[in-house]
């Protein structure tokens, strides 16, 4: 069993890890089924910090996705085993403004460097 991938007849749990999460439609981001309370990103030791707080939601009815090489791929929304149909969901972690702070991204000296926050990587 991997730790990516489980097929099941419910959604996803609120948490595998005790973190907030959304649901959301990946047709309308804005059309939200479920909404949970989001928490700020953990405060670590020595002073580190993420560059911006996160978001985590699973989203459904999604139908492309970037694959480990970066390629675009197809995505079923339904997956037929056995002959159910089970619904994928996708765990998603992004910044939840691309701009945090008033300079840009927490960390960046802002004396002498312009920053934004984006994301770079969505796995399948």
């Amino acid at each position: 069993q991997s730790p990516r991938v489980l097929f099941s007849t419910q959604p996803p749990p609120l948490s595998r890890d005790g973190q907030d999460v959304e649901f959301l439609d990946s047709t309308d981001s804005l059309n939200r089924n479920i909404r949970t309370k989001r928490a700020t990103h953990p405060v670590h030791n020595r002073g580190e910090y993420s560059v911006c707080d996160s978001v985590s939601v699973w989203v459904a009815n999604k139908t492309t996705a970037t694959d480990i090489k970066g390629k675009e791929v197809t995505v079923m929304v339904d997956v037929n085993l056995n002959n159910n149909a089970y619904k994928q969901y996708f765990f998603e972690t992004k910044c939840r403004d691309p701009k945090p702070v008033s300079s840009g991204c927490r960390g960046i000296d802002a004396r002498h460097w312009n920053s934004y926050c984006t994301t770079t990587h969505t796995f399948v």
